[in-house]
């Protein structure tokens, strides 16, 4: 289903809870349909942005598919960083923002298949964006 897009940061500044297997599976589904329809201006999306404070996000892939990750954390960060302008599409505007070079994820796949890889590049920028907005940090 699509959903609407959360613009009130009182709710996007919220930790999100980990993902309950079983017990929160529709929210996959509703987050590939709102990016998808979103899809010239979304590069990922929490489910915080539409409301639902869960540790799930959506990931656009460099086959231009978007990848889910599961209660995903950053376990390691590379010292080198960049500066660079990123929008959102629960704010206005694009923001400057420090990103690590590459990163190191882990998470849940939805066939619940444990993951940990090493991401660079876009992907690792949008990665990085949206485990923020798991964790409450807008940019």
């Amino acid at each position: 289903m699509i959903r609407d897009i959360v613009k009130d940061e009182s709710i996007l500044t919220q930790k999100s809870e980990l993902f309950v297997r079983g017990e929160d599976d529709y929210i996959i589904q509703d987050l590939i349909d709102t990016a998808n329809a979103h899809i010239e201006n979304c590069a990922g999306l929490a489910s915080i942005q539409l409301g639902i404070p869960k540790r799930v996000i959506v990931a656009r892939n460099n086959e231009n598919k978007f990848m889910v990750f599961i209660n995903p954390i950053i376990i390691r960060t590379s010292p080198e960083m960049y500066t660079t302008s990123e929008g959102c599409l629960s704010l206005e505007g694009l923001r400057t923002v420090q990103r690590h070079k590459s990163i190191l994820v882990s998470w849940t796949t939805p066939d619940y298949k444990h993951k940990v890889q090493m991401f660079n590049g876009r992907l690792a920028q949008i990665l990085q964006h949206e485990i923020d907005h798991c964790n409450g940090k807008l940019i």
